[in-house]
């Protein structure tokens, strides 16, 4: 089980590079106006886009240190609302950016990068849940 974890990584990785790739690409189709108005937007949510995961993390830590046996259902939804997250924020991006008016070219191309990026995120949790499941399961007797 632990080979399909390494796979779901490998993945994993390989989403964010391909995402950072359509990202540059994404920037490539704006003008010098665009990026500034694309820096004033990411500004816009960076704190809340910190704060969230930092609270999961800080929630999923406190949730293990009270009770050792909560660590597989804590992975679990942790990941899940981390995901959850990402698909939130992924939304409210490509709203604000449809509403400023970027090129139909830079939409296209940041709408790849991060269908590129959750794919990878999708992977590595079905990953993680498989792993951990499988972990949680009593190996078989055996038989002499």
């Amino acid at each position: 089980m632990k080979e399909l974890f390494l796979v779901a990584m490998g993945f994993f990785f390989a989403g964010i590079v391909t995402a950072a790739h359509f990202g540059r690409r994404a920037l490539s189709h704006l003008g010098t106006e665009d990026r500034a108005t694309l820096v004033g937007i990411a500004a816009s949510g960076s704190l809340l886009n910190l704060v969230v995961p930092l609270a999961i993390g800080l929630i999923f830590v406190g949730c293990v240190m009270v009770d050792r046996s909560l660590m597989v259902p804590a992975t679990l939804g942790a990941l899940a609302v981390l995901f959850f997250h990402a698909i939130v924020t992924t939304a409210r991006a490509h709203r604000a950016y449809s509403r400023a008016g970027f090129p139909r070219q830079f939409m296209r191309a940041f709408a790849i990068s991060r269908a590129c990026r959750l794919a990878g995120f999708v992977v590595l949790l079905t990953g993680v849940a498989v792993w951990l499941i499988d972990s949680q399961v009593p190996p078989p007797p055996h038989s002499h």
